[in-house]
């Protein structure tokens, strides 16, 4: 007997919940900012940044309720799981892209006679604890962001809809720090184009490698790093250069978007009976080609990282899905953005 699916995952309540969590503090910077109390963080961060772990907490909340421990643990796993990058010469952008755009961004700076110190200066000692600063405040975000919004709003409305959405969220959720961090009107505006970018770039690394949640991590925690290394310690970093720069990169990304350049997100199942097979033969498998639909297959199954929208019941499994045989043996099983 087939028992219900678990219950779909709401980003409506995510985003309300993150903001609900980040409201203290916004409170606490506010009161330390009229304190004076200015802690010596990179990127002249004010202590309303602490809430960059409300996404993640918000993904647990909800995740836990619906999904138990285990949902939440699979969370963490994924958010950690750098055997998860596949092809994993994808690390070549990951780790490159935000340094190569930051240098960019000197450059042009340098090229325009824009305001830059003298002296440039930077310290390569302190890279060792920014890289755990902002790993760990990477997962505190992209778990709940990318980990636990992104798939139902692209499953939905597609890669693009969702990066967008998600970028304009989580630039309005930035607005409150960087006000409290004392920058401009203009800087702030700039910064908040940069995000809503950026946030192209990760949705374009998630899908390309296979939905590894640790590649939109990894990215994330190397633009603050680059950032923090911009000369002098990212006093000088200008979010009109690199939120341009970014900008061309994204609008490049979403015409991939738009051509059907990006992989879908999908789950390993490995098929183990010979029912399964003759189940799915009505697919035209082709190695390493997505190449045909499925309106509904029941597979007798090991579901592995699936996301919510799989509904797994036991050893059967019923999902609609698109079929890809893979060099193990194994078959890749995706369902298709929106209704089928």
């Amino acid at each position: 007997m087939i028992n219900s699916a678990a219950p779909p995952r709401s980003p409506l309540r995510f985003f309300l919940l993150v903001f609900a969590l980040s409201v203290p503090f916004w409170v606490v910077g506010a009161v330390a900012e009229s304190q004076g109390f200015r802690p010596k963080l990179p990127m002249r961060l004010p202590v309303s940044s602490v809430m960059a772990f409300c996404p993640a907490i918000a993904a647990g909340i909800l995740i836990l309720r619906a999904e138990g421990y285990a949902g939440v643990t699979r969370l963490l796993r994924r958010s950690v799981d750098y055997r998860s990058v596949r092809p994993p010469r994808w690390y070549v952008v990951i780790v490159l892209l935000n340094p190569a755009i930051v240098l960019a961004s000197y450059v042009v700076m340098r090229l325009l006679g824009r305001p830059l110190p003298e002296d440039p200066a930077i310290s390569p000692t302190a890279l060792p604890l920014l890289l755990l600063i902002f790993f760990l405040s990477a997962i505190g975000e992209e778990a709940g962001w990318t980990g636990y919004a992104l798939d139902p709003l692209q499953n939905r409305w597609g890669a693009l809809a969702a990066s967008l959405l998600i970028g304009v969220v989580t630039a309005v959720w930035h607005l409150i720090p960087l006000l409290q961090g004392h920058h401009s009107l203009e800087w702030i505006a700039w910064k908040c184009l940069e995000t809503v970018a950026a946030r192209f770039l990760i949705v374009w690394l998630y899908n390309s490698t296979g939905r590894s949640l640790f590649a939109a991590v990894l990215f994330h925690a190397l633009s603050n790093v680059s950032v923090s290394m911009f000369p002098n310690g990212g006093s000088h970093y200008d979010p009109a250069v690199a939120g341009v720069i970014t900008f061309i990169l994204a609008g490049i990304v979403a015409f991939s978007f738009g051509r059907g350049g990006h992989r879908q997100p999908t789950a390993a199942l490995h098929l183990s009976s010979p029912r399964s097979r003759r189940v799915c033969t009505n697919c035209p498998l082709e190695r390493r080609a997505m190449v045909s639909y499925c309106t509904l297959v029941e597979v007798t199954a090991s579901l592995k990282e699936a996301p919510p929208e799989f509904a797994e019941f036991g050893r059967r499994t019923v999902v609609p899905v698109r079929s890809e045989r893979v060099i193990d043996g194994s078959y890749k099983l995706a369902r298709p953005p929106g209704p089928l």
